[in-house]
């Protein structure tokens, strides 16, 4: 599930432009990619493309956890997995800015991604171990 996700998420980028292009032509123009990004996030395909994630995760789990056996553990990464930094990322043109990202953090305001917080929620439900990661400071 995991690397499906990641594999969703590579081949998104991929497909857009963001990580590669050919030698042969002109890079993309940046304003370009950003308005892309904005309109797959914005028009709901994001939201749809995570839900179906979601729903495949769902159902492994259940199957994995009616097996019994071992002890089982899923891992969540925090931004952009669990939370959403959608907002921010947006008003701050998909730059980083460390005193304006770490305002945002104290801030609390970081949404929940909810077909993510839903898998989450069934994890635990299952009595499956979760484990967070994230690449915040400790103080985050």
């Amino acid at each position: 599930m995991a690397r499906r996700l990641i594999f969703l998420l590579v081949g998104l980028g991929w497909s857009m432009g963001v990580w590669a292009a050919p030698a042969s032509r002109e890079p993309a123009n940046l304003d370009a990619l950003k308005e892309e990004i904005r309109v797959y996030v914005d028009s709901g395909s994001y939201r749809e493309d995570i839900t179906a994630v979601a729903v495949e995760a769902t159902a492994w789990l259940e199957r994995r956890a009616a097996q019994g056996g071992q002890r089982l553990t899923v891992i969540f990464d925090l931004d952009e997995t669990l939370i959403s930094n959608w907002s921010h990322m947006k008003e701050m043109g998909f730059g980083y800015v460390p005193g304006a990202w770490t305002i945002w953090v104290q801030s609390g305001q970081a949404a929940a991604i909810e077909p993510v917080q839903a898998v989450y929620r069934l994890a635990r439900r299952l009595g499956i171990a979760v484990i967070f990661i994230t690449g915040r400071p400790e103080r985050d």
